[in-house]
This record gives structure tokens, C-alpha cells and sequence, in this order.
């Protein structure tokens, strides 16, 4: 083979190889999307979160059901792009059994935060977002309290550390709604 055609043959090689290299693996377990890349500035908001397999996965793993009209979306890492907090109902009026936060990365949608409500009780959680915080509300329950009704809330807050989700605070607070005694 000539040097020419040597060089040529490394060139298409090298081509190809950073055309392959440009997209994220079908694979990456980061990734909850299989479709082409999201790069538009309201992207996450175009995700099917209610057909992706790792929401799919996360709602038989809690027996819930994403509950897409009720999606926050906000920009809870700084980031200046929204991301996506998606809650997963069981049909009770006590919150959510679960939810997640999905950020788009690079141009991908994948998992930051995934957040179960507390088994031992019968509270939910309950998400806001509010300049950018994200904070999370559990019931905490004393022993005389009903079912329906904690006496107190614990209040979590996060924040982005540049790669994941972390917790900035927590506080427990009187419940303004529990029943009077």
C-alpha cells in the first residue's frame, strides 16, 4: 500500500471513529432516552417521560405510576436549563410514593435524584421548587398521631454540587394542618 493510500485509509478510520464517538452509547446507564439528541433550550420538556424504560423501571419498583400532569419543571442545578421532577402516584392523597430529577446531560436526559417516600409511614412526599430550591416535605409522625395526620413535617432542601444532588438542610417543622388535640 502507497503512503497515500495509508494515509487515507487512517483518515476515513479516524472519521469514523469520532463520528461514533460523538453520541452517548445506547447503553449509558446516565441516559434515559433513546431518541436523537434533546439540545433545545426547553428540552427536557419535550422528554415521554411516561415511555421511558428507567421511569417505567422506577414505577414497578415502587408499584406507582408517573404522574406526568403534575412534572415540575425548573432549574434546580443553576444550570439555566430547566430540569424535570417527575412524582409517581399510588392513588392516595398522602403524596407521592416517589420522585425523580432528571437533568439533561450533554444532550440526554438522565437520572440525578431519586427520592422514596418513607415505608413506615403513610405520608408521601410533597415536592416545590422556589428560587431555584428544590425542597422535599415528609410527614413525621408521633406515636398518638391518626394516619392521616403528622404532627410534625420534616423539610429537606438540595443542592447541585456540580454532579449530583445533594442534601443542603433538613428541619422539622409543627405540621400547620394537624388536628388539634
Amino acid at each position: 500500500m502507497t503512503r497515500t493510500r495509508m494515509l487515507l485509509a487512517l483518515f476515513v478510520v479516524l472519521a469514523i471513529s469520532a463520528v461514533a464517538c460523538s453520541r452517548p452509547p445506547k447503553d449509558d446507564p446516565n441516559s434515559a432516552f433513546d431518541g436523537p439528541p434533546l439540545t433545545e433550550p426547553d428540552a427536557i420538556r419535550k422528554f415521554d417521560f411516561a415511555g421511558a424504560e428507567s421511569v417505567a423501571a422506577a414505577a414497578r419498583f415502587t408499584n406507582s405510576t408517573p404522574d406526568v400532569a403534575a412534572i415540575i419543571f425548573a432549574d434546580v442545578t443553576g444550570d439555566g436549563q430547566e430540569e424535570a421532577i417527575v412524582p409517581f402516584s399510588t392513588g392516595g392523597n398522602q403524596g407521592y410514593a416517589m420522585y425523580q430529577v432528571y437533568k439533561i446531560n450533554k444532550t440526554q436526559p438522565s437520572l440525578v435524584l431519586t427520592r422514596n417516600a418513607d415505608r413506615k409511614s403513610a405520608s408521601g412526599i410533597r415536592m416545590t421548587v422556589a428560587d431555584g430550591v428544590l425542597t422535599e416535605t415528609t410527614g413525621v409522625f408521633a406515636n398518638e398521631d391518626p394516619l392521616c395526620c403528622p404532627s410534625q413535617l420534616k423539610q429537606t432542601t438540595f443542592k447541585w454540587d456540580g454532579s449530583k444532588m445533594d442534601v443542603a438542610s433538613e428541619k422539622v417543622i409543627a405540621n400547620p394542618n394537624a388536628p388539634k388535640s
